[in-house]
């Protein structure tokens, strides 16, 4: 075989390791600038007395040169697709605890807070409504007394009224004695209505009285001052017993609101306690929900976030493979470059020799 034709078989092995180290990855400019010059030495090498086989030796070394830095670039590949994989897990890992916590405070925490403060509002309303239902049933309560004590006291002065006019009567038959018939007729009716009120009123405590007056009140009693002086004792010991009656009674109601009243202001200080619970519990309410949506809000956005760095990481998984891939067939394609190169130059030398 020609030098000519020993510099085409190298040109053409020199192509194909150009052309195939080009497609599946990227050999460093130097590298390739070193290829093209071991090229250029061959092809001039067709036209003078050189080494052919000190010139592939020359191609080989540098090929496996390009192979080196082909193999040093394959790992620092590979050590960045695994650190980047690795970075994106953790931030993704990073954002699903920060998710899960910002849930946890939400089903846990903050749910809690909200069934405890509805369970308050609704505790708080409902004694409100009772303690509302006690104090209306005490002023009813109050009204009712003092309608009572004032009906008591239009009988008890119904009652005096009458009582006086029997005094006037009496008195005035001591001043101007002579008109007994008149006066006893006048008394004894005035009397007659006095006793129908004792008895509407059911006033027994005063019946002896005014069975005192009923036998005193005669035309011939009426005729003799002592008598009369009885009589009249007798009325303002029953005008003094309806005075009594009249302050018992008023002292007796007064006592009674005096106990409803403190009650009634018990009660008041209860359901003003209950209506500030009521607003507490109501606060805590809106804080909860205030808060449940701030969390609801940063768990949807910590989903968009992890959603977009697992696409990522599906990305850079998927470009690493692919890559790799390439590498793969890469790393196969050169040696088997390499192999032929090694052929070639073992047939170049054998064709000199």
């Amino acid at each position: 075989m020609t030098k000519q034709s020993l510099s085409t078989i190298v040109f053409f092995f020199l192509l194909v390791s150009i052309s195939s180290t080009q497609m599946e990855a990227e050999i460093d400019s130097k590298a390739f600038q070193e290829i093209m010059d071991d090229f250029v030495e061959v092809h001039e090498a067709a036209g003078q007395q050189v080494d052919m086989g000190l010139v592939l030796s020359d191609v080989k070394i540098t090929l496996q040169a390009s192979q080196k830095k082909y193999q040093e670039f394959l790992s620092s590949f590979t050590l960045s697709c695994n650190n980047a994989r690795a970075k994106v897990n953790t931030f993704v890992t990073s954002l699903t605890n920060a998710r899960n916590e910002a849930q946890n405070q939400i089903t846990n925490y903050w749910a809690s807070q909200l069934s405890k403060g509805q369970a308050g509002v609704k505790e708080a309303q409902t004694n409100k409504q009772q303690i509302a239902q006690r104090l209306a049933g005490l002023q009813q309560q109050m009204t009712q007394i003092v309608v009572q004590y004032q009906a008591g006291v239009a009988e008890t002065d119904n009652k005096l009224h009458v009582v006086k006019q029997l005094r006037d009567i009496i008195e005035d038959e001591l001043i101007n004695p002579g008109k007994s018939f008149i006066q006893v007729k006048k008394f004894n009716e005035k009397l007659s209505n006095l006793q129908d009120l004792i008895k509407r009123s059911g006033d027994t405590l005063y019946t002896p009285i005014i069975e005192t007056l009923v036998e005193l009140a005669s035309e011939q009693n009426f005729s003799d001052q002592k008598i009369l002086q009885a009589i009249l004792k007798n009325l303002k010991a029953l005008e003094n017993n309806l005075l009594q009656f009249k302050g018992e009674r008023e002292t007796s109601m007064n006592t009674t609101l005096k106990n409803l009243r403190a009650q009634e202001e018990n009660l008041n200080g209860q359901s003003q306690d209950y209506t500030h619970l009521e607003q507490r519990y109501a606060s805590n309410i809106r804080e909860a929900e205030q808060n449940t949506q701030l969390l609801q809000t940063e768990v949807s956005n910590l989903n968009s976030e992890i959603a977009r760095k697992q696409s990522e990481l599906e990305n850079v998984t998927h470009l690493c493979k692919t890559e790799n891939e390439l590498f793969k067939s890469g790393t196969q394609r050169m040696q088997l470059i390499k192999a032929d190169l090694d052929l070639a130059v073992s047939h170049a030398i054998s064709l000199v020799k």
